[in-house]
């Protein structure tokens, strides 16, 4: 809640134990029903109206804070409306693999603060297009050599590009899985043919037997840049082609 709400709670509290006090000093038994007999407190009140009526109006004054910071707080009914389209569109990204599960947790915290603080819900996905992290090891690749003019955050968000293309694609590819009965299956490919493959599920075997499986996330010169998701985190491979000795992309089988 807002300070209004809060001040209010210490005004009221401050009038509700002077008004105990004075109960108590009146006889015990006053204290004691002001406390757990209802309307008592009232009852005392108007009966030493002389002495009760100052803590009376100060409980009366926090009561109207309370009441005026609750009601200035708490969103109207077209911004619940809002924050429940929010909600709705949070879930359907989650669930066309548009986002990730931490993303949509953080918005889903937003969207409850928003809520409890009375504030205007603004959503990350409005202000920028989310973006994964960037692998370590990441190698660029372009069709056409860089520019020495490009800048080093221009040249970040190339990278950046490239890869969200490449999770695209991998729930693109886990959308037809479960969409057709068609098989898949592991191909051999040649390393010069690996850039047609970007986003698709690769394995990789090493010359000294080492296997890295994995998504293609984007192809160097003479590197592949593979990365594994699991449960514990992201882990990205970048393999040197000389090093390779065959390389399968999960492909249509027909």
């Amino acid at each position: 809640m807002g300070t209004l709400f809060m001040v209010g709670i210490a005004i009221a509290a401050i009038g509700g134990i002077w008004l105990l006090i004075l109960a108590f000093k009146e006889s015990f038994i006053w204290g004691i029903g002001f406390i757990i007999v209802p309307f008592v407190s009232l009852i005392f009140v108007v009966l030493n109206w002389g002495k009760t009526w100052k803590p009376f109006l100060i409980n009366v004054i926090g009561g109207a804070l309370i009441f005026a910071g609750y009601t200035t707080t708490m969103p109207d009914l077209y911004e619940l409306e809002m924050l429940t389209q929010a909600q709705e569109e949070i879930t359907r990204q989650l669930k066309n693999g548009e986002i990730t599960q931490q993303q949509a947790q953080t918005e889903q915290l937003k969207i409850v603060q928003a809520m409890a603080g009375g504030e205007k819900y603004v959503s990350s996905f409005d202000r920028q297009e989310i973006a994964p992290e960037r692998p370590l090891g990441y190698t660029l690749r372009s069709a056409e050599p860089e520019k020495e003019t490009l800048s080093d955050s221009e040249k970040k968000a190339i990278q950046k590009e490239r890869i969200e293309q490449a999770i695209r694609n991998e729930s693109k590819y886990k959308k037809i899985v479960k969409a057709n009965d068609r098989k898949k299956g592991f191909v051999v490919i040649h390393a010069d043919d690996a850039s047609k493959y970007v986003g698709e599920e690769i394995k990789v075997t090493m010359k000294k037997g080492q296997v890295r499986s994995g998504v293609l996330v984007d192809t160097g010169k003479n590197t592949l840049l593979v990365e594994r998701r699991t449960r514990s985190g992201r882990y990205s491979f970048n393999l040197e082609t000389k090093k390779i000795k065959k390389i399968e992309v999960n492909t249509w089988l027909n």
